[in-house]
């Protein structure tokens, strides 16, 4: 979410190769720009104050994508929420996960969460 008119950057780069992914940037629940591609950079703006923005993401030709996602956004504080991510299970355990890195513009105060849906076990590395 963001507090005030603001301007999103997204930009991604498909690790995969032969791979590419189908994006879509949405703001307050509407689509603003749809693509698809191996890498690219998405903007969205908007004037009012307390805009919610959702990323959605789904790799096309590979069986396990792998995608480098990068956000800007200006927000006193900021949430990124990963929702509905489908992981391989034990069969596969090199393609399980999602790495995040953050790198915060102010403030030495940085916090985590997380919950898993579901009856399987996870980890979470700090």
């Amino acid at each position: 979410m963001t507090d005030d008119p603001a301007t999103v950057v997204v930009r991604i780069e498909t690790l995969t190769p032969r791979g590419t992914v189908d994006a879509c940037l949405v703001l307050n629940e509407v689509e603003l720009l749809c693509t698809s591609g191996t890498t690219f950079t998405m903007n969205g703006q908007t004037s009012r104050s307390n805009a919610t923005w959702e990323l959605t993401l789904r790799g096309q030709g590979v069986e396990t994508p792998e995608v480098d996602v990068s956000l800007e956004f200006p927000a006193g504080e900021p949430v990124v929420t990963i929702d509905g991510a489908w992981f391989d299970g034990s069969a596969r355990p090199d393609y399980n996960g999602v790495v995040v890195e953050l790198t915060p513009r102010a403030g030495p105060l940085v916090s985590i969460g997380a919950t898993w849906d579901g009856s399987h076990d996870y980890r979470l590395s700090i």
